[in-house]
Order: structure tokens, then C-alpha cells, then sequence
């Protein structure tokens, strides 16, 4: 009785962890934090299935903001500079871009400096703009959009949120900050992310961009009371088996 008391109290815990986060973990299909490249030479258009202008966005070696390889994501030839995520597929109408953003306090003098983030379908896109002066020098934070096209409104946020069809919204740090309609031009799956630099003096640092094929705001998950139920009777039962042997 004491095995099976050692190896199912480790499986319940599985169970409770599995719970709380495995929906938010499974559904990633694109991830890039640019370890694989290399800085000073490599751009963010050189990871996989990312195009953009050339020289866009230069992947830089760790530092203050950001201890890994992250991405300089200024415009410094004073173009409108850009990188797209467009896999060939497969493409879905709910989809979530994730992306840690740092503003280094180098530029920002126009108001609206800063980098727009784009969800791209057929006949054009929805974007939100991540703007400089609105974040505090060297603090990184966690951003993202939910778009959905599907067609139906959409329940995440572990049943809390409810993003209406046709919709965008955006998320910082866990805090819905803004929705808005897809772009009424636009129509199909959602096939496309876009990075696109606001001015040439923006100071944007970029780092860990995800995509998910649902939609999920980054909050820690919370685990269904039907699942903390089945765990503690479980443990209950584990520890009354115990006990009696």
C-alpha cells in the first residue's frame, strides 16, 4: 500500500498541473526568442518563415534589458521597417501573438513612436500600436493580441473572457488594455503576424514572440473546480488508505 501511496500522490499533482496549464501550453505553434541566430549578423527575417526589408530588425547579444538574444526593433534608416511571421500553413481564424517589448528610452520624441503589431488576413489587416512614451524606460513587458474570425464569439481567460466575432483584442501584462473590430476589409483565417516600426526614433526592444492557435491572454491559469475536487477527494482517499495499512 505504501507504493501505491508513493506513485499516486506524484500523479495527482501531474493531474492538477496538467489542469492549470496544459491548454495554454499545447496550443503554441510558433515560437522564437532568437537563441538559434546569431547576433550581429542575423535578423529577425532570418528566422524561419519571418520576410521583412532588409536589415530589419537586427538580432542583438544580451544586455541590461534583456539577458538573452533579443531583437532591436527601431527603425534606423528612417523607413518604415517591418517583418512579417507568414508560415505556409496551417492557418486558423483564432489566433494569439505574444511578444515581450522593451522601450531603452534612446527615442520616442514623436508621440506616436513606438512598433504596431498586425494581425494580417485576406484584403488587409487589424493592428494595435505599442506606443514608446506610454512605458517606463527598461521594463520589459508582456503583450498580446487575440484575433478571431471565426465566425462565433470565443470564451477564454479561463471562461471569463469572451471575445465577440470579428474582433481584436489587446493585452498587457494580463490586462486587457483595448479591443476593436477586424478590419471590415478584411476577411478569411488569420494567416499572417506583422512587426512594423512607428518612426525611425522608437527605442523598442523585442524578445520571446509565440504564436497560439487560440486564444489565451497570458494570465496564470486557474485550475477547474471539478479538478481540485477530484484532487483532494484523491488525496483524502490516499491518505485514509494510508492510515489503515
Amino acid at each position: 500500500m505504501k507504493t501505491l501511496t508513493k506513485f499516486a500522490m506524484p500523479f495527482a499533482f501531474a493531474l492538477l498541473a496538467f489542469s492549470m496549464n496544459g491548454s495554454a501550453v499545447a496550443d503554441i505553434v510558433y515560437c522564437e526568442d532568437g537563441e538559434s541566430l546569431t547576433a550581429g549578423t542575423d535578423t529577425l527575417a532570418d528566422s524561419t518563415d519571418w520576410n521583412g526589408s532588409a536589415g530589419d530588425y537586427d538580432v542583438l547579444a544580451g544586455g541590461s534589458v534583456f539577458s538573452t538574444n533579443h531583437f532591436d526593433l527601431q527603425a534606423p534608416d528612417g523607413n518604415f521597417n517591418f517583418a512579417n511571421w507568414e508560415p505556409a500553413g496551417p492557418h486558423s481564424a483564432v489566433q494569439t501573438f505574444c511578444i515581450d517589448l522593451a522601450d531603452t528610452g534612446g527615442g520616442g520624441t514623436n508621440a506616436d513612436a513606438g512598433v504596431r503589431i498586425a494581425a494580417r488576413q485576406t484584403g488587409g489587416s487589424t493592428f494595435f500600436d505599442v506606443v514608446s512614451q506610454n512605458l517606463t524606460d527598461n521594463q520589459v513587458y508582456t503583450f498580446h493580441v487575440v484575433a478571431n474570425n471565426s465566425g462565433s464569439a470565443v470564451t477564454y481567460d479561463d471562461g471569463v473572457t469572451t471575445i465577440a466575432a470579428g474582433t481584436a483584442d489587446l493585452w498587457q501584462d494580463g490586462v486587457l488594455v483595448q479591443s476593436k473590430a477586424l478590419n471590415s476589409g478584411a476577411s478569411g483565417d488569420i494567416f499572417s503576424w506583422g512587426l512594423w516600426s512607428r518612426r525611425p526614433d522608437n527605442a523598442m526592444l523585442g524578445d520571446n514572440i509565440k504564436v497560439h492557435d487560440t486564444a489565451f491572454n497570458g494570465a496564470t491559469a486557474i485550475p477547474e473546480p471539478s479538478a481540485l475536487a477530484l484532487l483532494g477527494l484523491g488525496v483524502v482517499g490516499l491518505v485514509g488508505r494510508r492510515r489503515r495499512s
